[in-house]
């Protein structure tokens, strides 16, 4: 087993992390309706469409489905799967192509959206979600090293100290379409430490968490004393 690194930092992400298929996919239907789509005349301006209703009624649909997973945690696969067997049945009906005969059964349901609304959705998402997962995420986070975990705010350089010696991790339940599927395996950590003075410390949506949670470990058998020793 290597040595591990005497320093670890833990970054907490705000639900708007998860919101980043809606921008991808809206840049990814913005060019194709751009490049490949067909152009229409509205009101003397070229406007470009993909045909028929399935890429604008899959992408709402997207949008729905990232609004539900970034605010409702859901434990366990069951409701997962059942959501990822909804979106594939309205997916299939797209693709056999009876979805417009379903939707001309609604009125005002169909769902044409041009290449500038997804490219304009997109482009002002992707800019907050930028800036709230480099920059403001970023102004607060956890240094864990042997023997301590200290509270760092980047802005006033403010920073509170706990004791780490026999602190317990608990990483919470996985949500699969949260943290595994939109969140490349995220997850929620609760350290609880030790003493007169304990204290419980949660850490929302952390990326690669398996990976921080094995580093933390490795921190926390550390004595303090042997790396003041080496």
């Amino acid at each position: 087993m290597s040595i591990p690194k005497n320093e670890l930092k833990l970054y907490a992400h705000t639900p708007l992390f998860y919101w980043w298929p809606v921008w991808a996919a809206g840049f990814g239907l913005g060019a194709w309706s751009l490049f490949l789509g067909r152009s229409m005349r509205l009101e003397d301006q070229s406007v470009n469409f993909v045909h028929g209703s399935l890429p604008g009624f899959a992408y709402l649909m997207l949008v729905a489905l990232t609004a539900f997973v970034s605010t409702v945690k859901m434990k366990g696969a069951k409701s997962a799967a059942l959501i990822a067997f909804i979106v594939l049945v309205i997916v299939i009906i797209g693709l056999l192509g009876h979805l417009d005969a379903l939707l001309a059964a609604i009125p005002e349901a169909s769902t044409w959206l041009s290449a500038g609304a997804y490219l304009l959705l997109s482009t002002v998402l992707f800019i907050l979600w930028l800036s709230q997962v480099l920059i403001s995420d970023r102004m607060t986070y956890w240094r864990v090293s042997p023997g301590q975990i200290t509270e760092v705010k980047v802005l006033g350089g403010a920073e509170r100290t706990f004791d780490a010696r026999g602190i317990a991790i608990d990483h919470q339940a996985d949500d699969f379409l949260r943290h595994l599927l939109f969140g490349f395996g995220s997850g929620d950590i609760v350290l609880k430490t030790s003493g007169a003075d304990a204290k419980t410390i949660e850490i929302e949506n952390v990326l690669f968490v398996r990976t921080k949670i094995e580093h933390l470990q490795a921190l926390a058998s550390i004595e303090p004393s042997s790396i003041d020793d080496a």
